[in-house]
């Protein structure tokens, strides 16, 4: 589904890998009990392989935040970098990512190539 998702254009190439990534997150939760926190390997290293947020979060504090904004889509947030280091927070933050840029796919005109998710 997401394969032909993106295919149809509903998904940059930057939101199909990332999507990806959280199935594979999903899928170590799922089979490796083991493993029950976002901070475990390999858990950890795919939250930090999640790019969506190096787009589309800023620091509320620096100039670029006011430059990049895009309607809806983009996240302000004090203290960026320290927030979207911890892998559970970088996970939640790309997922809203996502299921914004879905929902407001008709409303934005982002500032990257089309298709904006």
């Amino acid at each position: 589904k997401n394969q032909l998702a993106f295919a149809l254009g509903v998904y940059s190439h930057q939101a199909m890998q990332d999507i990806h990534q959280l199935k594979e997150i999903r899928n170590v939760f799922a089979h490796r009990l083991a493993i029950d926190r976002f901070d475990d390997s390999p858990v950890r290293e795919r939250c930090q392989n999640l790019k969506l947020v190096d787009e589309y979060v800023f620091d509320s504090r620096l100039e670029e935040a006011s430059i990049k904004w895009v309607k809806g889509l983009t996240q302000q947030m004090e203290d960026r970098d320290r927030i979207v280091a911890i892998p559970r927070m970088r996970f939640q933050i790309t997922v809203a990512l996502i299921t914004t840029g879905l929902y407001l796919d008709d409303q934005v005109v982002l500032t990257r190539p089309t298709p904006p998710f």
